[in-house]
């Protein structure tokens, strides 16, 4: 397992509705005044309402969306995320039974005020976490419980979220003050910044076993003996530099540190993997099952037929 502490970036901040809405529900759209914040150490979000009840007059409305972004493009496309969890550090004043609610939201690396997600849809996005807010905190680093982080931490990438509240998303119009703040990642140091920590090991194998070594098995039948990053082939012709894999019964070229092609035709690159016909996900330098028996020496793979995981076929 590895684990990885990361930042947000400083392009986080805040787009609103504006500070003058006629009505709650112009304010969900964020039709009129749209103010984007990207520079301030600490971003304003919930909602609020002003002159409400005055006949002197206009009822104005404002919702405030918080918008974070943290680079996870180094645990790579083969790995697999187990854990993650967001901290912020958050204050809040005269709210009870509230929560602040995480959803992913691909905003981009420069925030403007095209980024605003309607609010009579937010809950449309992919909740990823929430946090159970007590009713008065301040400045209080929290972690917030997971939803469906894990499956959705962008591994290649930036993972990105937007920040919203129970209220919000029930498209509850304030009666007043109904805002929050967090510290942002450009408030000083790191030690109050919005922190992602995630969980993370080769492969991509949620859901059962998986081979994250350096060897390959294909075997139709009988035993075979692998040794340390060896290959072996079933029956056809074929091929294979250092470290490279396998083939059955079927044409195929391959590059070294690739792995196999079974019931199909095909070429893979270095490091590249292909399952046979059946679902399943394989990490770079790993792979393969069919039923055999065998005995493996160092770093060697032998896996029977059986379920390998969630994820795409790596075709």
């Amino acid at each position: 397992m590895s684990t990885l502490v990361v930042y947000a970036d400083t392009s986080d901040g805040v787009v609103n509705s504006g500070s003058e809405q006629p009505d709650y529900a112009t304010a969900q759209l964020g039709t009129y005044y749209l103010t984007a914040y990207s520079t301030e150490t600490m971003l304003q979000g919930g909602q609020a309402a002003g002159n409400t009840g005055d006949p002197d007059y206009i009822d104005t409305y404002v919702i405030l969306l918080i918008y974070e972004s943290f680079d996870t493009s180094s645990i790579g496309a083969g790995n697999t995320v187990s854990a993650a969890t967001l901290n912020l550090r958050l204050s809040s004043a005269g709210r009870a039974s509230w929560a602040v609610r995480a959803r992913m939201h691909d905003w981009g690396t420069s925030l403007t005020t095209a980024d605003w997600v309607d609010t009579q849809t937010i809950t449309g996005k992919t909740l990823v976490a929430h946090l159970d807010v007590p009713t008065n905190i301040t400045d209080v680093s929290s972690d917030f419980t997971n939803d469906a982080f894990p499956a959705n931490i962008n591994r290649t990438g930036s993972t990105r979220i937007v920040l919203s509240d129970t209220w919000i998303d029930a498209g509850q119009a304030p009666t007043g003050n109904e805002t929050w703040s967090i510290r942002s990642a450009d408030d000083a140091g790191t030690t109050r910044d919005p922190k992602l920590t995630v969980t993370y090991a080769a492969g991509r194998t949620p859901d059962g076993p998986g081979p994250t070594m350096d060897a390959v098995i294909l075997c139709p039948s009988g035993t075979k003996t692998l040794t340390a990053a060896a290959i072996i082939k079933g029956s056809g012709g074929g091929s294979f530099t250092g470290n490279a894999a396998i083939k059955r019964n079927q044409p195929g070229s391959f590059a070294a540190d690739a792995v196999l092609s079974v019931g199909r035709s095909g070429s893979l690159t270095a490091a590249a993997v292909i399952a046979k016909p059946q679902a399943g996900s394989f990490a770079a330098n790993a792979v393969i099952a069919k039923t055999i028996t065998g005995s493996l020496t160092s770093d060697a793979i032998r896996l029977r037929t059986f379920y390998f995981g969630s994820g795409p076929d790596p075709r």
